[in-house]
């Protein structure tokens, strides 16, 4: 439950009940958006949806790749830094999903 309205919507709600699911009222929510490594994965498959894999070893290669180009010292904390950001829009947004 990461308090997005797909997951608020009442057919949801409807299926969590229907299928006595406990889900406490004070469950807190999970947002990728205040997730560093989400956001670093983020980044990667923004570079992979570029490069358009043909086999699976291209995939390996490509990952490999973006991960060496991505996972930095530097990218690691420019996203650590962006948290007080990220939950800010969060707040701001109800808890929806941000564009980052």
């Amino acid at each position: 439950m990461d308090n997005d309205k797909k997951h608020r919507a009442s057919v949801v709600k409807e299926y969590i009940k229907k299928k006595a699911i406990d889900v406490p009222e004070d469950w807190p929510s999970y947002s990728p958006d205040v997730n560093p490594i989400e956001n670093l994965w983020g980044l990667i498959a923004r570079g992979l949806q570029k490069l358009y894999p043909r086999s699976l070893a291209d995939l390996r290669r490509y990952l490999r790749a973006l991960w060496k180009k991505f996972a930095t010292k530097e990218t690691c904390e420019r996203l650590a830094l962006s948290m007080p950001d990220r939950i800010e829009e969060l707040l701001i947004r109800k808890g929806d999903k941000i564009d980052y």
